[in-house]
C-alpha cells in the first residue's frame, strides 16, 4: 500500500496540529503566562533560523515543526474562557444583555442565549446566560442583536439528576453558558438594536415558519417540514422523535450535507451546468449566494457549514476545470476552517458524525456498491441506496451506541423507502414558503404534501415497531470507542496490505475491544442497586438486581418521562427484560434485591405490622399519599432507618417538614432537594 499523500493534501497536515490544540485545551486551560512564553520562544526560533544560520534544505522539517507549533498553540489559545472572573449567583443585580441568539420561540414564552455585562463602574467583563422570557402579546418579540436592560438574579442553571441522563448544565457549560435569567417584559428595558446579521436570518427563517404554520397541515406534519427546512425541531411531535430515532431516521429530520445536495442539484438545473461559458460566472456566484444563504438560513450547524464548504470548493474546481477534486481534501479544508472559526466546533457530536460519515461514505461506499452488479437501472439504484446506508453506518456507529445506547437494526429498510422521497418532500416544502399561499401551485401542492409526509411518519412508525427494531442497552465507553475506529483503520490498511503486522493489528484492536467490553458488561451486570428518581410530583423508583428487575411507578408519570429520566439507566445497565408495577392503593411495597431491602410507604398504616422484618430494611421510601400524622409516625418508628421522600414531595413541601416537625436531617433526604438517589 502506498503511503498517504501528505504533500498533496496540505490541508491534512495543518488540521492535525490545530485539532490537538484545541483538545489540550480542554485538558489544559489556556493560561496568559504560557501563552507569552511560548510566542517569545517561538519568536525567538523563527528568528535564530532565518537571520542567525545559513539555511539548508536538509533542515527543512525545523520550518514544518515551527507551523505545527503555532497551530497547535492557536488551536489551543483559540478556546473560550470567560472574561467574567466573579460572577454572583442568586442575588438581584442590575445587567446589560446583548441578545445573541434565539433558542426557541412560541406565541408566549422564548429562550434566548444572551451576553450579559454586569452594571457597576469600570465593569467591562462580560459572561454568556440563558435568558427564559416571557412576552407580552402588546410588545414585540426579542431579536437577535438587541440590547436590553434588567434586574434580576443570576440563577444556576439544573440538571437532570437521574443517573445516565442527558445533563444540560454540561452541556451549556461546553458551549460557555454559566447561568440562567427568568424575565417577563416588565423586568427589562429595551434599548437600541444593534446591526446583527443574524437578526436578518433569523426574521426570514421566523417568517418562513409562520408560512408553514399558516398551510392547513396536520401537526406532525408541520414540525417535521420545520426540522426539515428550517432545522428547528421544537415543534416535532415525541411520537415522531422516538419513531424515527428507532427506524434509523434521524438524519432526515437533521439539517445536513444531504439537504445542502438537494440545493445544489436543485440550482443546478434551474440554472444549468456550470462549465458553460456564457454566464458561468454569474451561475457561479449566484450558486454559492444561495448555498451560503440556506447554510447560514438553517443555523450554520457543523454538518451543513461542512457541506457547504465542501460543495464550494466543488463547483470553483469545477469552474476552474480542475480535474481533480479530492473529497478528503475538501473535507480537511472544511474541518480546519469550521475549527477556526468556532473552536467548541470539535465538542459537538454532530461535527464528528458527519465528518465521519462522509469519510466513510467515501471510502467505503465504491467498494460495497462494486460487490454486487443488477442489470436492471431500478436494482441498481436499490442496491446503491443500500450501499449508501451501509457504508454511513460503519463510520457512525460505534459514535453514536456511545451517544444514544442503542442502535437501529432495520435502518437499511426504513432508507430505502424514505430516502427516494426526501427531495420531493423538500422540494415541496419550499415550493410552499416561496410562492404566495392562495396561489394555484400552493393549493395544488399542500394536500399532496400533508399525504406523502404523512406515509413518511406512518412508515417510521410501522418500522420502529418490528420485533427487535433496535439492539437496545448497548454501552460503549471512550475507550472502546477509540479501539473500535482503531481497528477499522486497521481492518483498511490491511485491506490494502496483507502483511502479518497488519493483520496483527487487526487482530489485537478486536481482541482488546472485546476484553475491555466483557469485563465492562461484567461489572455493570453484576451491580445491584436501587434508584429513586426524580420527576416532579411523581413516584418512580427502580431495582436494579441481578435476577429480577422491575421499576415502580405511579400513574402521573407519562411514557416521555419514563423514555428521558429512566430509560437511560436501564440501557447502561444492560437490562434485556424489564418488569413494570404501578402504585396504585397499596399503602407497602417491597423493594429489594440480594444487597438491599427496602420498602415504599404509600398511604399511613399500623407500622407495627413492620416488627418482624424492621431491622432488615435498609431503605424507607416515603410518597406524598401519607399524611403529615402518618410521616411523623414513619420518621418516629424508622429512627435511625435511611428515610427518602420520593419526588411526589416538592421541595417546599419538604422544607415546610423540616421547619414544622423538628425534623433532623441526618438520616432522612428528599429527591426534590438532593436529587434521584441511588443506593448500591
Amino acid at each position: 500500500m502506498k503511503p498517504f499523500p501528505y504533500g498533496a493534501f496540505p490541508f491534512v497536515r495543518l488540521l492535525i496540529p490545530l485539532l490537538l490544540g484545541e483538545i489540550i485545551s480542554l485538558l489544559i486551560p489556556p493560561s496568559i503566562a504560557y501563552l507569552v512564553g511560548f510566542v517569545i520562544v517561538t519568536f525567538l526560533a523563527v528568528y535564530y533560523l532565518h537571520f542567525k544560520l545559513e539555511w539548508k534544505y536538509s533542515i527543512r522539517w525545523i520550518t514544518g515543526l515551527l507551523i505545527n507549533l503555532t497551530l497547535l498553540l492557536g488551536g489551543w489559545s483559540n478556546s473560550y474562557s470567560s472574561k467574567a472572573t466573579s460572577v454572583v449567583f442568586d442575588e438581584v443585580k442590575p445587567y446589560s444583555g446583548h441578545v445573541l441568539e434565539v433558542l426557541k420561540n412560541s406565541e408566549s414564552k422564548q429562550t434566548l442565549k444572551i451576553q450579559v455585562t454586569e452594571l457597576k463602574e469600570e465593569q467591562t467583563a462580560f459572561f454568556y446566560a440563558i435568558v427564559y422570557f416571557t412576552k407580552d402579546s402588546s410588545h414585540e418579540a426579542l431579536l437577535p442583536g438587541d440590547n436590553i436592560l434588567f434586574k434580576c438574579s443570576l440563577q444556576h442553571v439544573l440538571s437532570d439528576s437521574n443517573p445516565y441522563t442527558f445533563k444540560y448544565a454540561d452541556y451549556l457549560e461546553s458551549r460557555h453558558v454559566i447561568g440562567q435569567f427568568f424575565l417577563n417584559q416588565s423586568k427589562i428595558v429595551k434599548l437600541k438594536s444593534t446591526f446583527s446579521i443574524e437578526k436578518y436570518f433569523y426574521s426570514i427563517r421566523l417568517w418562513s415558519q409562520e408560512k408553514l404554520t399558516a398551510v392547513k397541515f396536520d401537526a406532525k406534519v408541520r414540525g417535521i417540514l420545520v426540522a426539515l427546512l428550517l432545522g428547528n425541531k421544537t415543534n416535532l411531535d415525541n411520537d415522531v422523535k422516538l419513531d424515527f430515532s428507532g427506524s434509523g431516521l434521524m438524519h432526515i429530520i437533521s439539517i445536513s450535507g444531504m439537504h445542502v445536495g438537494i440545493i445544489y442539484l436543485l440550482l443546478l438545473f434551474v440554472l444549468g451546468g456550470l462549465k458553460s461559458k456564457k454566464f458561468g460566472n454569474f451561475k457561479l456566484i449566484i450558486t454559492l449566494i444561495c448555498l451560503w444563504f440556506y447554510a447560514s438560513l438553517t443555523g450554520m450547524t457543523p454538518s451543513v457549514f461542512r457541506a457547504t464548504i465542501m460543495f464550494s470548493i466543488l463547483i470553483v474546481s469545477k469552474r476552474l476545470n480542475h480535474a481533480e477534486y479530492n473529497l478528503y481534501h475538501s473535507l480537511s479544508i472544511a474541518a480546519f476552517v469550521i475549527l477556526l472559526i468556532n473552536p467548541i466546533a470539535f465538542i459537538n457530536i454532530g461535527f464528528w458524525l458527519s465528518f465521519l460519515a462522509v469519510i466513510s461514505i467515501v471510502y467505503f461506499y465504491p467498494k460495497i456498491n462494486s460487490l454486487v452488479y443488477f442489470n436492471k437501472p431500478w436494482n441498481r439504484f436499490l442496491w446503491s441506496l443500500f450501499s449508501l446506508s451501509i457504508s454511513a453506518q460503519i463510520g457512525t456507529a460505534p459514535l453514536v451506541i456511545f451517544t444514544f445506547g442503542y442502535f437501529p437494526i432495520w435502518f437499511f429498510i426504513s432508507n430505502l423507502i424514505i430516502v427516494p422521497l426526501v427531495p420531493f418532500i423538500f422540494i415541496g416544502g419550499l415550493m410552499v414558503i416561496l410562492f404566495p399561499l392562495d396561489s394555484v401551485v400552493n393549493l395544488f401542492i399542500w394536500s399532496s404534501l400533508n399525504d406523502v409526509v404523512m406515509l413518511v411518519v406512518d412508515i417510521a412508525e410501522w418500522i420502529n415497531r418490528f420485533h427487535f427494531s433496535k439492539f437496545a442497552g448497548l454501552q460503549l465507553s471512550i475507550i472502546e470507542v477509540f479501539i473500535l475506529y482503531l481497528a477499522i483503520i486497521f481492518v483498511i490498511i490491511y485491506r490494502n496490505k496483507k502483511t502479518f503486522i497488519n493483520y496483527l493489528g487487526v487482530l489485537v484492536t478486536f481482541l482488546l475491544f472485546i476484553t475491555i467490553n466483557t469485563i465492562y458488561c461484567y461489572n455493570i451486570l453484576s451491580k445491584e442497586s436501587i434508584v429513586i428518581h426524580e420527576i416532579n410530583g411523581c413516584s418512580m423508583i427502580s431495582v436494579i438486581s441481578k435476577s429480577n428487575d422491575i421499576y415502580f411507578l405511579d400513574r402521573g408519570v407519562d411514557k416521555v418521562h419514563v423514555e428521558r429520566s429512566v430509560m437511560p439507566l436501564w440501557r447502561t445497565s444492560n437490562r434485556s427484560e424489564i418488569n413494570k408495577q404501578e402504585i396504585l392503593n397499596q399503602k407497602i411495597l417491597p423493594v429489594c434485591n440480594n444487597n438491599l431491602f427496602g420498602v415504599i410507604i404509600n398511604g399511613d398504616m399500623n407500622l407495627d405490622y413492620l416488627n418482624s422484618i424492621k431491622d432488615k430494611i435498609n431503605i424507607v421510601i416515603v410518597t406524598r399519599a401519607n399524611t403529615h400524622k402518618g410521616i411523623i409516625n414513619i420518621l418516629k418508628y424508622f429512627d435511625g432507618h435511611k428515610v427518602v421522600f420520593d419526588s411526589s414531595f416538592s421541595k417546599n413541601e419538604f422544607t415546610q417538614l423540616i421547619d414544622s416537625y423538628s425534623i433532623t436531617c441526618g438520616r432522612v433526604c428528599c429527591v426534590s432537594v438532593d436529587g434521584a438517589i441511588k443506593i448500591d
